[in-house]
């Protein structure tokens, strides 16, 4: 489980706060993703699909290459203005491949994307935990 599920739970609370103007939709790469998930991340993915308004997959197969994940990555590129995406160059893994080809993208054409990186996601959490100290002083 990663950011994205992560995401998905806090954009369902940002629909709770703007109900009329937010909505969510989840992009699968492709047919009964998930499915090799053990059944507590299985679970967690259901639960956040019925938060969603939205639901479908790039590829109407079952995995069968990395084909079907290059596809993916293409329509997402092909279908959004921009990308935010939560990635340290320092620490690459398998979001690497993901920044590589927004790279790619963004050279030949009006792409904008940002870039997180750890350090900065561990000054937002110090920065929340202090929030939090304040407030119950």
């Amino acid at each position: 489980m990663g950011v994205e599920q992560w995401t998905v739970e806090v954009a369902d609370q940002l629909k709770e706060e703007y109900p009329n103007e937010f909505k969510i939709s989840m992009m699968l790469p492709f047919k009964e993703f998930g499915n090799q998930w053990n059944e507590r991340n299985q679970m967690k993915l259901s639960q956040n699909i019925n938060k969603v308004d939205f639901t479908a997959s790039v590829s109407n197969d079952s995995y069968k290459s990395p084909m079907q994940l290059r596809a993916y990555q293409d329509f997402m590129l092909n279908h959004t203005d921009r990308a935010l995406l939560i990635y340290d160059v320092d620490n690459p893994g398998k979001t690497q491949y993901d920044y590589e080809q927004i790279k790619r993208f963004s050279e030949r054409h009006d792409y904008d994307y940002h870039l997180i990186d750890f350090d900065e996601l561990q000054e937002a959490a110090n920065e929340y935990q202090n929030n939090l100290n304040n407030f119950d002083e």
